[in-house]
């Protein structure tokens, strides 16, 4: 043991806690002026100066309140976070106040509507109405962002549709204006529905996909309690969900995916057909306004059903393959329909090589959307299997059930495990200074880790007098014992600085584990080794059967102990210890 250090009786020191004591219990004289405080005490002021440094009374000093603009971004975040957890609560509420807000503040908007060329120009209050559409846009994607569900933006996609209508159907407009009101509502709400509906999807996507990551980060790094806990919470659903035979897929599902290509075709053959037809009507009467109504409306539905269609069709498809199928079918049958109607009816304006450059722009945003609905597809699925979507199933809890128990029940390892516990720690203690035994102590463990990584050994568990090591081989577990065993004496004399000297039991079990051995602290093998411990006499080791078997040749010196746990335990003196063979 190295030389003790003198006790703490110096008056020098005693004067300094007192000091550093005053203005822990007394922060606000950290304020006041070193040199008055010196007085105060009759010390050096450069010995306050350096107590007002310390960290302790730094921390604890009471300061004069300044602005600060960190400060004032947090709350400020802090606000906006709040406010937008409020309003996202009653996501249908929200989105449907907004529209009806956006409604109010447009009509109130415009300025005047007029007629040039048969075209009508409505004029706004230009500040009013790009404030009012910026926050309604705002608002709504924020909300889609926060609560990223699909059925939420069709509820936004539906209420702008109805806004955009209830504000065509009520804003001045002139009595001769060539499109009807009833068309331009029709028109107007097919728009808002579409706009928003690609603007929206855009943000429920991004919003699902950090949401799902952010699940899918959570359940890949829970613990070994939480997976339990987990396991639990999911065997009691189990219990309570009826038990249903296998669903078959709807029919009419099954049918259109086995003929998909013919389908999509179909689709894509009538919708150009429609649209050229449209659009016939336009080139060819453009100031008539019947047959310009009449084109603009079948326009309008057959935009909004092809849509519709192609999306249902890139559901059905379920699969990239299947999707680039769909999108190249849907150019497939455009392309039939370019070739086959534009020779027949010769469209003003429209030649077959300007139909094909056409249809191939079309086919690209066919396979744009198509990627987009299925990832639409997955991000549903993904929401379903993390549960934050949808109630539980037997399917999904059965699924999940399955993965929990098997990363609980990962492959079993085999372990040698060396348990270390200091003699007599507590008396060691008493009547030492503190500041010693928490030094002697501290050093113990970081010498016993440091001998068990010499010897390829972790440790796993930790204790004020002892520790719990794993290896991966008996006999470097072995090893380690005896080499502690035979160095405790250099320890005592370049580490502890107390007057009694530490002297250790060791014990070595071996046995298999299921999991990572730090994950798994209530092991059968954990709990042997420490009870065998105790068994162990000091300055020798305590070893099961078990781990004796384990080596390629038992340690000389072993003798036949009691029975532990069960386990058959063998002891081995000081004096018989040797270093091991091999």
């Amino acid at each position: 043991m190295i030389d003790q250090a003198p006790e703490r009786e110096d008056p020098r020191l005693a004067k300094a806690g007192e000091i550093f004591a005053f203005l822990r219990q007394n922060p606000v004289e950290a304020n006041r002026d070193p040199d008055d405080l010196a007085a105060q005490f009759g010390v050096d002021p450069m010995l306050i100066d350096r107590l007002l440094r310390s960290k302790v009374i730094a921390d604890r000093r009471v300061r004069k309140p300044r602005f600060s603009l960190k400060k004032f971004l947090k709350e400020v975040g802090s606000l906006i976070g709040r406010a937008v957890k409020a309003v996202t609560v009653h996501p249908y509420a929200f989105l449907g106040v907004t529209s009806l807000l956006y409604v109010i503040t447009a009509a109130f908007s415009v300025a005047s509507v007029k007629v040039t060329n048969n075209v009508a120009a409505i004029s706004f209050d230009g500040g009013l109405a790009a404030v009012s559409g910026v926050l309604y846009l705002a608002a709504q994607m924020l909300c889609l962002f926060v609560r990223p569900r699909f059925k939420y933006l069709l509820a936004a996609t539906t209420l702008t549709a109805v806004s955009f209508g209830i504000f065509l159907g009520v804003v001045p407009i002139p009595e001769h204006l060539p499109i009807g009101r009833p068309l331009l509502v029709v028109i107007g709400a097919v728009a808002g529905f579409i706009g928003i509906g690609f603007l929206g999807t855009f943000f429920v996507l991004v919003g699902a996909g950090i949401e799902v990551g952010a699940a899918r980060g959570r359940e890949a790094h829970l613990s070994r309690q939480e997976l339990l806990a987990r396991m639990f919470d999911l065997e009691a659903q189990l219990a309570e969900l009826p038990s249903s035979p296998p669903k078959s897929p709807n029919p009419l599902f099954r049918k259109v995916r086995a003929s998909l290509f013919q389908w999509s075709v179909l689709v894509g053959l009538v919708f150009t057909t429609l649209s050229l037809a449209a659009d016939n009507h336009l080139r060819s009467h453009p100031l008539q306004s019947v047959v310009r109504n009449q084109a603009l409306g079948m326009e309008s539905f057959a935009t909004l059903l092809w849509l519709v269609s192609t999306c249902i069709l890139a559901y059905v498809a379920g699969s990239l393959r299947r999707g680039l199928i769909v999108a190249l079918s849907l150019g497939l049958g455009g392309l039939v329909a370019y070739a086959i109607l534009i020779p027949l009816h010769r469209i003003p304006g429209l030649t077959l090589n300007l139909a094909i450059q056409r249809d191939g722009g079309e086919t690209a945003f066919h396979a744009a959307l198509v990627a987009v609905v299925l990832y639409g597809v997955f991000i549903q699925r993904e929401l379903a299997r993390l549960r934050l979507e949808g109630t539980p199933n037997e399917a999904s809890v059965v699924a999940e059930l399955v993965d929990v128990r098997h990363r609980l029940a990962a492959a079993s390892v085999q372990v040698y495990v060396m348990a270390v516990d200091v003699v007599g720690s507590t008396k060691m203690k008493e009547g030492a200074d503190p500041f010693l035994a928490e030094f002697s102590f501290r050093s113990s463990q970081e010498w016993v880790a440091e001998i068990a990584a010499h010897h390829g050994g972790q440790v796993d568990a930790m204790t004020g007098d002892g520790a719990i090591v794993a290896f991966g081989s008996a006999q470097n577990a072995l090893a380690c014992a005896l080499d502690l065993q035979s160095k405790v004496g250099t320890f005592n004399q370049t580490k502890n600085r107390l007057k009694t000297p530490f002297r250790y039991r060791v014990s070595l079990h071996a046995g298999l584990v299921v999991g990572e051995l730090d994950k798994v602290q209530f092991t059968e093998v954990i709990d042997v080794a420490a009870h065998v411990e105790k068994l162990s006499p000091i300055g020798g080791f305590a070893a099961t059967l078990d781990f004796l078997r384990e080596l390629s040749e038992p340690p000389v010196g072993v003798r036949q102990g009691p029975v532990m746990d069960g386990k058959q335990v063998y002891l081995c003196e000081p004096s018989a210890m040797s270093s091991p063979k091999g």
